[in-house]
């Protein structure tokens, strides 16, 4: 063998053709032990290997390898905008992982909304408004507030992407 080809598909079984990723030259007679991809936004993907003979001749493909990303996206019960430089946003807990996109909207008990954003990082501080425009917005009072959180994620399949997190939040001033 004097080279590897190996091969790659985003999503698995949705009729997506696997496309030509790389070719790992042979050193030796044995294969690579390793192949790193790159520069990616996700891990999500399946991939597969031929070999390649001094020839030009290409194996059948190995079996097919698949692996799911594995999402993270957590947020806290209670946040003090209190201007005390300390847990002063509301903020999904650090590092959220495959988060492709957020829809976030918090109601009041009455059921009013008073915030809503679409930054990841939702960077709520206490008041009303939309997205980071929220300086000039209300401030609310201490109390329990209610969210829903639609979470859409890098996956491997396409109908596992989006995820509806429903919680509420104590705020404390």
């Amino acid at each position: 063998m004097v080279k590897y080809r190996i091969y790659y598909s985003r999503y698995q079984g949705e009729g997506e053709e696997f496309v030509l990723l790389d070719s790992v030259v042979s050193a030796s007679p044995m294969p690579p032990a390793f192949y790193v991809h790159g520069n990616l936004p996700h891990y999500a993907g399946c991939y597969y290997v031929t070999a390649v003979d001094r020839s030009g001749n290409e194996s059948a493909p190995s079996n097919t390898v698949c692996k799911d990303n594995c999402p993270y996206y957590e947020l806290p019960n209670v946040f003090t905008p209190n201007g005390d430089g300390s847990n002063d946003l509301f903020t999904p807990f650090p590092c959220p992982r495959f988060v492709q996109s957020v829809s976030f909207v918090v109601h009041n008990r009455w059921g009013r909304k008073v915030f809503e954003t679409t930054d990841i990082s939702l960077r709520w501080n206490g008041r009303t408004g939309r997205g980071s425009d929220t300086e000039a917005g209300e401030e609310l009072s201490s109390g329990v507030y209610y969210y829903l959180a639609q979470v859409r994620f890098f996956r491997l399949r396409r109908e596992d992407e989006q995820v509806t997190i429903k919680g509420w939040v104590h705020l404390l001033r």
